[in-house]
């Protein structure tokens, strides 16, 4: 639910912002759906499998010997029509040429009287009617041409029906082609599926930054408190005498240095909440807030990094290549040898490069399982600091109880723990974030 709260940001958010909350699978479906190269995608996928379907039909049709009977009726059809556009055309031809002798006979009568009265406009009439009589028989002469030359292409098409080759040859051309749109769909589906996992990826680390600095904040807010209080106690033993003004100078210092921090912070968290409202396609300005759950890390071993390499999206789409070249290059029966070394050449390429990626993504993993192991052992190391930091604030209270120590001291013990927590809280933050490299490395 849509709250507005006041609060008091720096620099780049107005003092008014709206709050808002989402799982962190809502926020990952509103990620996804700002992708607009995704969509486009999507459109991809779904034109080429529809090219597919109707491929799939179209092969359906020529292996059950449907197609040459649909196609030979066809033909037939187009040849009736070819037929009477032939008789139409030299029936056409026969009168055109009876028409231009009479237009020439007319043309010469007008020269012989060309000086009577209105000779130049029958000369010129004549002349119209007689050119334009020969474009009409060298048109329908070139038509007639056409259309005899179209009938022999029927011919041999039908030829070819009968014997059952032009079948063979399409079936053979069809599976061919339903075999590239296959791996083009399989292609555009992986670039699909990676643009996702970068797209999460993203999310994840601008989520990961955010609560990192949600702790940073809080510790950094309840120093302040503490130094302020500090401040108020020194001030008041200074107006008693107790102090001299060096001792309350420096408290003050410590104030102020710790405000600048805790702006400094509050600025970089302001810029981290814009990138991830910005990813989110949420406004800028608003106070967001995702929650994640962090559970314990699995463990992972060898296998599992020669596993996950070879799932990946960019191993999968390099093995696609690697197969396309292959194929290609087994498919060749010539004996050109530029064409053997191209085709060779384009399949060592293929091999090279998912070779290449397979050692960048190893590395990349190899990376992240030392990372891993770096924040388990700090979170083991935490957890026995937060241990002895309880230890240190039993002792503080029992001290306070007997007059030993003052109240501010004791504070002092909380605010120990209050540091380890949120230090625990930022390790695990950490790992969730590493947990979704660890299974889906990737090559950005």
């Amino acid at each position: 639910m849509k709250k507005i709260c006041m609060i008091l940001l720096f620099v780049l958010l107005p003092i008014t912002a709206y709050a808002e909350t989402f799982t962190y699978e809502e926020a990952l479906e509103l990620a996804l759906a700002e992708m607009l190269n995704v969509r486009n995608l999507d459109a991809q996928i779904r034109d080429a499998e529809e090219l597919r379907r109707d491929l799939g039909e179209e092969l359906q049709r020529l292996e059950r010997g449907t197609w040459a009977q649909e196609r030979t009726d066809e033909l037939f059809d187009l040849l009736w029509e070819i037929d009477m556009q032939l008789w139409s055309a030299n029936t056409g031809q026969e009168q055109l040429t009876g028409f231009t002798n009479d237009a020439l006979q007319q043309f010469l009568l007008g020269l012989t009287h060309f000086n009577e009265e209105g000779a130049d406009i029958l000369v010129s009439e004549a002349l119209q009617a007689t050119i334009m009589g020969l474009l009409f028989t060298q048109s329908t002469g070139g038509g007639i041409a056409q259309l005899e030359r179209q009938r022999q292409l029927i011919f041999e098409e039908l030829d070819s029906l009968s014997s059952g080759e032009l079948a063979r040859e399409l079936t053979e051309s069809t599976r061919s082609n339903i075999t590239d749109i296959n791996r083009y769909t399989q292609n555009l589906e992986l670039q699909q599926e990676h643009a996702r996992l970068v797209r999460e990826n993203s999310l994840r680390n601008a989520i990961t930054t955010v609560k990192e600095l949600d702790a940073h904040i809080a510790v950094a807010e309840r120093g302040l408190e503490l130094t302020q209080e500090n401040l108020r106690r020194i001030a008041l033993r200074y107006e008693l005498g107790r102090v001299s003004s060096n001792t309350i100078r420096l408290a003050q210092q410590n104030v102020q240095l710790q405000q600048m921090e805790l702006g400094e912070l509050q600025r970089v968290h302001n810029n981290a909440m814009r990138n991830m409202n910005h990813i989110l396609g949420q406004p800028l300005t608003q106070v967001t807030t995702v929650i994640i759950e962090h559970d314990e890390l699995p463990a992972y071993d060898e296998n599992h990094i020669a596993k996950i390499i070879q799932q990946t999206t960019t191993i999968r789409q390099l093995e696609l290549e690697v197969t396309r070249t292959r194929e290609a290059r087994r498919a060749y029966t010539g004996q050109n040898r530029e064409t053997i070394t191209t085709l060779q050449d384009a399949y060592d390429r293929a091999v090279l490069a998912r070779d290449q990626a397979k050692l960048a993504l190893e590395v990349a993993m190899r990376h992240n399982f030392s990372e891993l192991d770096r924040l388990t052992g700090s979170k083991a190391a935490l957890k026995l600091e937060l241990t002895q930091a309880e230890l240190q604030l039993e002792t503080a209270l029992h001290n306070f109880s007997l007059g030993r120590i003052t109240y501010h001291e004791v504070e002092q013990a909380r605010f120990a723990i209050f540091v380890v927590e949120r230090n625990i809280e930022t390790v695990y933050v950490q790992m969730w974030g590493l947990e979704f490299l660890l299974d889906n490395p990737l090559l950005v």
